[in-house]
């Protein structure tokens, strides 16, 4: 996919179809929709699983997400900035980072180190 194809698909997309792409973008490893929408929801951007499976369609049709069957969805390598940046520009990584981090578990040591 060229740099102006993804550009103009990534511009396509909705505020939480972005809020997708940048929850793949930083967790790094797939995710299935479960898990996706356990980590969306908390922040508003999805009342019901089934409106996420609809987006997840669109996102894969646009070439943005892949899904490896039994693993679940990942982000295209070329959208992972922009989907980052998305959230920087919005203000809300830190709530993406936050929720993540609560839904996620992390293991740390007893002193709260990773």
């Amino acid at each position: 996919m060229s740099e102006a194809v993804l550009r103009d698909a990534i511009e396509a997309t909705d505020g939480r179809q972005k809020m997708v792409l940048a929850l793949l973008a930083i967790g790094g490893e797939p995710m299935g929709r479960k898990r996706i929408y356990d980590h969306l929801a908390p922040l508003g951007e999805y009342k019901t699983e089934s409106a996420l499976t609809e987006d997840m369609a669109q996102l894969k049709a646009q070439g943005l997400v892949t899904e490896s069957v039994g693993r679940g969805f990942v982000i295209a390598p070329a959208a992972t900035w922009p989907a980052i940046e998305y959230t920087l520009r919005q203000q809300r990584l830190n709530q993406l980072r936050a929720v993540y981090e609560h839904v996620t578990q992390v293991r740390r040591d007893w002193h709260g180190n990773f």
